[in-house]
């Protein structure tokens, strides 16, 4: 009855390692999908943060440009408002030697009033 058994136990010891040794490779490939999974995860999240990034940077920009166009448009009107509000050119006489209206002004007056000056 010894001799029937042996067989027996040393096949169940068989069986038993060899249900270890799967349970190890098991674990092991699940383990190398969990790590494949994390990395993918992780390189996907990365990029939807580079597009978040590109999105936010994006609306900045078309928040500056928006208001870029409101301000150019604000000084436009102040500036059409000053133009309209100027009064206009003042006329003058110049006096001759006699005391009455001159005619023609000199060349060194005309020479003058051509020169244009910043205010």
């Amino acid at each position: 009855k010894a001799a029937v058994e042996a067989p027996k136990l040393e096949q169940a010891l068989r069986i038993k390692r060899a249900l270890e040794a799967a349970a190890e490779r098991r674990e092991s490939t699940l383990g190398q999908r969990i790590e494949k999974a994390r990395s993918e995860l992780s390189r996907v999240q990365a990029a939807i943060e580079l597009k978040e990034a590109a999105a936010a940077a994006q609306l900045v920009a078309a928040r500056r440009s928006h208001f870029a166009k409101l301000n150019d448009a604000d000084v436009r009107v102040q500036l059409s408002r000053q133009s309209r509000q100027t009064k206009p050119p003042v006329a003058f006489e110049v006096a001759s030697g006699d005391g009455s209206a001159a005619g023609q002004l000199p060349a060194a007056v005309i020479n003058r009033l051509q020169i244009k000056t910043r205010r």
